[in-house]
């Protein structure tokens, strides 16, 4: 099987890409079309109409074109070593180029033949891009505000915070630095000692108290909290609906750590009442859990303690990973599950930001590793 590959931006697409990818097709069984992200378009000083994933999708979906994958760089010897193609079919506007000469040489040693293909005259995406110039800035710039917010509910829905920060909710960001040093754990009873030591260690001065819920993450820390201590539980109560009361739950923790338990009730006027300010301090939409985190740390700094500890994440980061090495997962599989909710369900104008996955994509599957 003679295995073909080629690449180029393929934005605007026109006759001259579907005449280019026809005839390297005729010259091999495979043919490989390596489409540039846009970061390397604007690392060329361009920029792409079409977005990455419109024109993946595009050259995909043409019948000349066997698989169609990101080209994140242009070291085309790179990509020969990770695809081990027979023929590499180049625009003719680099023949006898000084580069291009150096890079046959390279390709000559290891078997690979370099195929020039002519432009078909008279369109280019570049003459296309110059015909729209004036268009397209003006809708940019119309648009840019638009962009920006679709880009950003999008990406709160998907990964539940705003990876570019370059881009915002036309507020500062305020992001809090959490960062702590991990530490290695390798089986339970080393969870066990350094959740005890973790716990001894803020409660050691008396001025800390426990956040208890009625799930596991802080049932567990429960059990490391000095008897006598104070635990608060947060219960919502909305008129006329019924929510969730873990109260009662957490009361039977507190009972069992010895625990002196408090119920901290939270209406619906004192969420209206913070909101605001919540979403304005962190520049960004906030969690509902947020809120009534901001309203017990009230009651809890009213009560003289200065430290409100949290048994959190345990259900993402465990229950997230289950299955994880059970199968391969292709890129669209693992966005489907790992995104908290697809923007096209909810949105009306949504976007697909899919730059995170993006730099554990091989060969469209996802290193789950």
């Amino acid at each position: 099987m003679i295995i073909g590959y080629t690449t180029g931006v393929y934005d605007l697409f026109h006759i001259g890409h579907l005449n280019l990818l026809k005839n390297a097709k005729g010259l091999c069984d495979k043919l490989i079309v390596g489409v540039t992200v846009d970061e390397l378009v604007k690392y060329k000083n361009k920029r792409a109409v079409i977005p990455f994933e419109d024109r993946l999708e595009i050259v995909r979906s043409i019948k000349y074109v066997d698989a169609a994958i990101p080209q994140e760089n242009i070291d085309k010897f790179a990509a020969w070593e990770k695809l081990k193609f027979d023929i590499l079919f180049v625009g003719d506007d680099w023949y006898q180029s000084e580069r291009w000469q150096e890079m046959e040489k390279k390709f000559h040693e290891v078997g690979v033949k370099v195929i020039y293909f002519p432009y078909t005259k008279g369109i280019s995406s570049t003459v296309i891009s110059r015909a729209l110039t004036g268009l397209r800035n003006d809708a940019f710039n119309q648009n840019l505000s638009e962009y920006k917010k679709s880009f950003c509910m999008s990406s709160f829905l998907m990964y539940r915070y705003l990876y570019d920060e370059k881009i915002n909710f036309g507020l500062p960001r305020k992001n809090v630095d959490i960062s702590a040093e991990r530490t290695p754990i390798a089986d339970g009873d080393e969870l066990i000692d350094f959740l005890r030591a973790q716990v001894e260690a803020a409660t050691r001065d008396g001025k800390a108290a426990l956040a208890l819920s009625g799930g596991i993450d802080s049932a567990i820390l429960a059990k490391f909290m000095p008897e006598g201590s104070t635990a608060y539980t947060f219960r919502c109560l909305v008129p006329g609906k019924k929510v969730v009361d873990e109260s009662e739950r957490a009361a039977r923790y507190a009972e069992i750590c010895k625990l002196n338990h408090k119920v901290i009730d939270i209406y619906w006027e004192d969420v209206e009442a913070v909101v605001d300010k919540l979403m304005l301090r962190k520049g960004a939409p906030i969690h509902s859990i947020e809120t009534q985190i901001f309203i017990a740390a009230q009651k809890v700094l009213a009560d003289g303690f200065t430290k409100f500890i949290f048994g959190e994440n345990a259900d993402i980061i465990y229950g997230g990973m289950d299955g994880l090495l059970s199968k391969d997962w292709t890129f669209g599989e693992f966005v489907n599950r790992y995104s908290y909710i697809l923007p096209y369900k909810v949105l009306k104008s949504p976007r697909l930001p899919l730059e995170p996955f993006r730099e554990f994509e091989i060969d469209g599957h996802i290193d789950g590793h």
